[in-house]
Parts: C-alpha cells; structure tokens; sequence
C-alpha cells in the first residue's frame, strides 16, 4: 500500500477523496475511512457525480465515467421549442396561466 495513504489513515482523518483508482490499487480496502471517488471506479467506498452530467445536459461533453440515464439537452430543447412555438401561435399563456 502506498505510505500516502497510510497516513491519511493514521492522522484521524474522516474521509478521503480520491479521483483515480484501478483494481490493483483497492484503496478502500486498505484503510479505515471511507474513501469517495469521482471518476475513480468501483473500488471505493461512495461516487461523486454531477447531476447535470448523469442527467445529459451537455451533448458535447461525456465523461467516460459517467453513466447518462436522461437526454436532459434534448429535452430542454425541445420544451424551449415547443414554448416559443406556443407563444408565437398565441397559445400561451393561457386565460389558466394568467392572474
């Protein structure tokens, strides 16, 4: 194990962030504290994960550890589109939108 982190371990630390890891350095395994990962693979105790990256916000931008379970930006696109489209064609607001 390598002395860096041994010495997290041994200085009362609470919790250890790490962005890097692989299955030859299990470092959960090794020391007490939990160990949070951001992009850092399955061998940690918790995941960090930005919400807008998981939720598909941005087309052009795809971490490799991220997994996407919504097209957030094609959705958002398309309601802006469909907002702008009602406004143009008088269909919003609504006499039920307006105080």
């Amino acid at each position: 194990m390598n002395k860096d982190f041994r010495f997290f371990d041994s200085r009362q630390k609470y919790l250890l962030f790490v962005t890097t890891t692989n299955e030859k350095n299990k470092i959960a395994e090794k020391i007490s504290i939990p160990v949070i990962g951001i992009g850092a693979g399955r061998y940690v105790d918790g995941q960090v994960l930005v919400w807008s990256d998981m939720l598909g916000f941005f087309e052009d931008f795809k971490p490799k550890f991220v997994k996407q379970y919504l097209q957030g930006a094609k959705l958002t696109k398309n309601a802006v589109q469909q907002f702008a489209d009602e406004v143009r064609n008088g269909l919003f607001p609504e006499t039920k939108n307006i105080y």
